[in-house]
């Protein structure tokens, strides 16, 4: 089984995605959707992490990574960008046909600081939250997510720091 720790928004605030990381190891890779994907960089150098993939946000200069990516695990292809340059504040229309052009089975954005998860013509698309600045208008806690994905099917869920 593989498990791929998820984070988006963490806006310079490392010490949440430290809580994280202690809270979800060990995983086999971890994937930042923007918005510090410094804070990312700087942690897997600190901790060894290995497997690393990190989407630029809006926040970040284009330097720091590419606005999307597409990579593959065991039969499993996840489309994953920040979503600004998609609109996800407003609808998931573009970033769903997006994926579903790639033929990616997973769609990871960010960009809202809200967790959601919708399940469209077999593409699942998902938003971690916010280890910042969570914005859910309900439960502001904040959220990362994890991929769990063995034999080319996988399980996505959120979890919570505190």
């Amino acid at each position: 089984m593989i498990k791929i720790l998820v984070v988006s928004d963490t806006h310079g605030q490392i010490e949440h995605a430290v809580e994280c990381i202690e809270k979800e190891g060990p995983f086999d890779r971890m994937i930042h959707l923007g918005d510090q994907v410094e804070d990312a960089i700087r942690l897997a150098s600190w901790l060894g992490i290995e497997q690393l993939d990190v989407c630029a946000g809006n926040c970040d200069y284009p330097s720091e990574g590419v606005g999307e990516k597409i990579i593959t695990i065991d039969d499993v292809k996840i489309f994953m960008t920040h979503g600004h340059k998609y609109g996800v504040k407003y609808t998931l229309n573009r970033l769903f046909y997006r994926a579903e052009e790639v033929g990616a089975k997973i769609a990871l954005y960010g960009h809202t600081h809200q967790r959601r998860m919708v399940e469209e013509k077999g593409v699942t698309l998902f938003n971690p939250g916010s280890l910042s600045l969570p914005r859910d208008w309900k439960m502001k806690r904040k959220s990362f997510g994890t991929i769990l994905i063995e034999n080319g099917q996988f399980h996505l869920e959120y979890k919570y720091l505190k």
